[in-house]
């Protein structure tokens, strides 16, 4: 059945691919091991744009879909490039040897590394300012236009 799974992920722009991981084993590894074809889904959201008219009320999102074959990455130095690169994408002001120590097997052979071979995409973008008002209709009162005016803005979940 299809399934959605939510998972940190990174895009390797040279090799054009996404790369992530997971468990040992779970509903994902199943559906992994029974279909190669995958679809790919991420998205961001920002500030929530209300108007002083409902059809203009709106949000800030970037979104992309992303379609192809997913395969397990089964060598060491590519499983230590999908790691590395999840690291560097959500920790990036962290250094190895540093602030952290480097990948060994037993990290290795705790978690699975998976790349989406991208065959198709697209995305889509909404981030403005501010959305379109009625200009016969009061203007807004700034209270409503600051960054936390509503607590469901930045994609928090309500």
């Amino acid at each position: 059945q299809p399934f959605v799974h939510p998972m940190t992920f990174w895009y390797d722009e040279e090799n054009h691919c996404i790369y992530m991981h997971g468990a040992m084993m779970g509903r994902r590894d199943a559906n992994t091991k029974r279909h190669e074809k995958i679809a790919f889904c991420a998205s961001e959201m920002g500030r929530l744009l209300p108007s002083n008219r409902a059809l203009n009320f709106s949000a800030q999102f970037r979104s992309i879909m992303a379609f192809g074959k997913v395969v397990e990455v089964t060598s060491e130095e590519e499983q230590k490039h999908c790691y590395y690169g999840l690291i560097k994408k959500y920790f990036s002001e962290m250094e190895l040897n540093k602030d952290f120590s480097p990948i060994i097997q037993e990290d290795l052979d705790r978690t699975r590394a998976f790349k989406i071979e991208i065959e198709s995409w697209s995305g889509k973008e909404n981030w403005k300012d501010e959305t379109s008002v009625n200009p016969d209709f009061p203007e807004l009162d700034e209270k409503w236009l600051c960054d936390d005016s509503f607590p469901m803005s930045f994609g928090r979940m309500g």
